[in-house]
């Protein structure tokens, strides 16, 4: 079986305040692991509803710490996260990032009328340095 994994980013910047929550309706599975993923799976079918920005943790900002977090998401036929693997993220960075990931739905990817679950990798970007405009 093969699971195509997609990267995609979002920035985190010192100051600026976290998007809310516009809605997010889907509960996850009651029980039971996720099937794998639907093999061949391209971003074009995977559209968020809602992309949770994560927090900057305030012990790394006062630690100057900066850094990219990977996040590897498995998204359920309902469109909600239902597991994540760090791929590679600085220790203190890391729980934020976790919590932006599955705060975020998507709508789900589907085949043939019929949802599938999908997997990709999700980049968070935590800088220090303000954004300039």
């Amino acid at each position: 079986m093969m699971t195509l994994v997609l990267v995609l980013g979002a920035c985190v910047h010192a100051g600026q305040p976290p998007s809310t929550p516009t809605a997010a309706s889907d509960a996850p599975p009651a029980s039971g692991p996720p099937d794998s993923p639907a093999p061949g799976t391209t971003w074009e079918f995977i559209q968020q509803k809602y992309r949770a920005a994560p927090v900057y943790p305030q012990h790394a900002r006062d630690l100057g710490i900066e850094g990219d977090c990977s996040v590897k998401i498995l998204i359920a036929r309902t469109g909600i996260p239902v597991s994540y693997e760090i791929a590679e993220c600085p220790k203190e960075l890391q729980q934020a990032a976790v919590d932006a990931a599955m705060a975020s739905t998507f709508y789900p990817r589907a085949t043939d009328a019929k949802p599938e679950l999908v997997a990709f990798k999700y980049v968070y970007h935590f800088n220090l340095t303000p954004l300039t405009k």
